[in-house]
């Protein structure tokens, strides 16, 4: 701790820049505002400062061990109950596994800010956009001071705790982080699928996301997922067209048809001969 005193933030600031840009987060960011601590900086570096509003000035709130002890103190005082699974706020949550049957796909965002959240659909599926979290032994502890920042700072909105919801919601078991892994969102060098899956649980069960964060993305996820239309589109084309075989079945099945139509017209309808001429 004593090394964090001595090195001054400007430095404390570009070799955690150099690292940002080594690592694929976007080289451009700036902050609006010069970090007044360590975690800030963190913050920042997840969020953006320019997504940040708080009632008050962070400068005033002391030193970064004090947002994770004053976070403590209120999440033992109060006794959280774990929030339960399904409907939070206005929206179901779905699973990576349930959104893919309905023909939601996932892909890595351009950036690994965690505003950088989107969906967009089509008439036959759509795709979720999440930026790419690496998972060590080191994330648990780094998510929860941040939670404890941005809570006893009265920041607005609470990114990273609705960040840990929202993964919560679609991380069940090893298989939901199989899907997000094999598409680059999540990075695991933690171990087993099943340890990262038990680590967003945890964490997301005592807490409460923000409502207006990702708000437009779970609406337009709900439409998707309650489209009936949809819905049989996604399974027809998951039932006929996940394997080249099966598309080949599909279209010879397709042919074969309208062969049979084809010949079963002409036989009910035969061509006079006196009427070639």
């Amino acid at each position: 701790m004593e090394l964090c005193l001595v090195i001054p933030a400007w430095l404390l600031w570009l070799l955690l820049r150099k690292g940002r840009q080594a690592s694929g987060y976007d080289s451009q960011w700036q902050p609006d505002e010069e970090p007044a601590h360590l975690l800030q900086l963190l913050y920042f570096l997840f969020i953006g400062s320019h997504y940040i509003k708080g009632k008050s000035s962070s400068r005033r709130c002391g030193h970064c061990l004090s947002y994770l002890a004053t976070w403590l103190k209120k999440f033992i005082r109060t006794k959280c109950k774990p929030v339960a699974r399904g409907r939070r706020g206005h929206y179901l949550y779905y699973t990576a596994k349930e959104l893919k049957k309905v023909g939601i796909r996932f892909m890595s965002s351009q950036t690994s800010a965690l505003t950088d959240v989107k969906f967009k659909s089509s008439f036959f599926y759509g795709t979720l956009k999440l930026p790419s979290i690496t998972i060590d032994e080191s994330t648990r502890s780094m998510l929860f001071n941040l939670v404890a920042y941005e809570t006893s700072a009265a920041l607005n909105p609470l990114w990273v705790t609705s960040y840990i919801c929202f993964m919560n919601s679609l991380i069940d078991d090893a298989d939901d982080v199989k899907e997000l892994r094999s598409k680059g969102i999540i990075i695991n060098f933690h171990g087993p699928d099943q340890q990262v899956a038990d680590l967003f649980n945890h964490m997301g069960s005592f807490l409460e996301p923000d409502t207006s964060v990702y708000n437009d993305v779970k609406r337009e996820i709900n439409e998707q997922c309650e489209s009936i239309v949809k819905k049989l589109v996604a399974q027809w084309h998951q039932t006929y067209f996940q394997s080249p075989w099966a598309f080949i079945a599909v279209a010879a099945a397709a042919v074969g048809l309208a062969l049979t139509a084809t010949q079963t017209y002409y036989a009910m309808h035969p061509r006079d001969p006196s009427k070639k001429n």
